[in-house]
């Protein structure tokens, strides 16, 4: 006997695909946390509507956002229409947190709740080289 255990759940979805080198899970996964507290910052969207996952194609990681809603709340069109903005707003969170050391995080950058699982693998500064590379921003 086959059991399936999950469910479909319609929403609205962005899908991100750098030409950047990844090298580690760790830089994935502190950039896409950059990048949900980013549209948090910068559009004032409320972080427990909207999310965010990754996957690999072609050995490339590609990140989706989505609407935690149902159906969609059309905050990841909002995300997709100010990106630069997000991008902005996630890269001054990552470079300017007080918080914590460059090679580990905090709730004042990228940690939340809803991430607590992975902690231990979310660094500032990975997320911050990301950023810097997509944004044409020297690192000091």
């Amino acid at each position: 006997m086959v059991y399936h255990l999950g469910y479909r759940f319609m929403t609205d979805v962005l899908e991100i695909r750098l030409s950047l080198s990844f090298q580690e899970e760790k830089m994935i996964l502190s950039f896409l946390y950059a990048l949900l507290h980013g549209a948090v910052d910068a559009l004032n969207i409320p972080l427990n509507d909207v999310g965010g996952v990754f996957y690999y194609q072609d050995e490339v990681p590609c990140f989706i956002l989505y609407d935690n809603t149902p159906g969609g709340a059309g905050y990841v069109h909002i995300i997709h229409n100010h990106l630069r903005d997000v991008f902005e707003a996630a890269y001054q969170r990552v470079s300017n947190c007080n918080g914590c050391a460059i090679d580990t995080s905090c709730y004042a950058c990228l940690r939340n709740y809803q991430n607590q699982y992975i902690h231990d693998k979310l660094e500032r500064r990975l997320a911050w080289e990301v950023l810097g590379k997509v944004l044409n921003k020297a690192m000091p």
